[in-house]
């Protein structure tokens, strides 16, 4: 049969043809957005993620010397930088496992060199609800603290964001975060508290200098506590 000998039948064809490209079209615009959006995005999360043994050797290298290239002394330029003490997210004394005595430990830990390890534990947008990929890679985390070369060790959780929101809200949000990464490890991994110590920096430490917004200053660092 032609098509072309029955208009009504021909229209209805291209329509039908064209309804079809739409959607195809559609469907490709909605993966584009989902992509570009981050709702959906493959392997990505792998390629950063870190394994459990990655992350031990991490905590068992030697230390960047973090200070001021002139400050010749671990402390020197303290004053320079985040005083940790002043960003515990926990009262003194509840999970921390250790005393006031220990404060001078808190004030150095940024100025003074300590193995650390930078995580990307992802969350819900602005909200401390681990994601499932967030949880995959606390579970590697949990792994490595369990390694017998830190059975007596502690160590500092610390929660970083990017720049955009409030000051407040950055700093309150890093302390959520934190806190939901360290109950993870207790309740799923029984990781004791008291071998835990949970800080928030909000924005104030980006790894990213040139671009507060990156991703990757959405982080959370684990910090070897000195002399533990």
């Amino acid at each position: 049969m032609n098509l072309l000998h029955y208009p009504t039948l021909a229209r209805l064809g291209t329509s039908l043809k064209c309804a079809r490209a739409g959607l195809q079209f559609s469907a490709a615009l909605l993966g584009t957005l989902i992509l570009a959006m981050g709702l959906v995005a493959p392997g990505a999360w792998a390629q950063n993620a870190l394994t459990s043994q990655q992350i031990v050797s991490k905590l068992k290298s030697k230390p960047a010397f973090e200070d001021d290239e002139d400050s010749g002394l671990p402390g020197k330029a303290l004053g320079k930088r985040p005083d940790p003490i002043t960003r515990l997210c926990e009262p003194r004394g509840q999970g921390s496992g250790t005393s006031t005595s220990s404060d001078n430990a808190f004030r150095n830990l940024v100025a003074r060199p300590a193995p650390k390890v930078d995580l990307t534990v992802e969350f819900d947008f602005a909200k401390a609800t681990l994601r499932a990929d967030g949880a995959a890679q606390l579970d590697a985390l949990a792994v490595a603290l369990k390694d017998p070369s830190f059975v007596d060790s502690h160590f500092v959780l610390s929660g970083h964001t990017d720049a955009v929101g409030s000051v407040d809200a950055n700093d309150r949000l890093s302390c959520e975060r934190a806190l939901t990464a360290k109950r993870y490890l207790a309740d799923r991994h029984h990781i004791a508290a008291n071998r835990v110590i949970v800080m928030g920096f909000g924005a104030s430490m980006p790894i990213n200098l040139a671009d507060p917004l990156a991703a990757s200053n959405r982080r959370v660092e684990v910090k070897l506590l000195p002399g533990s």
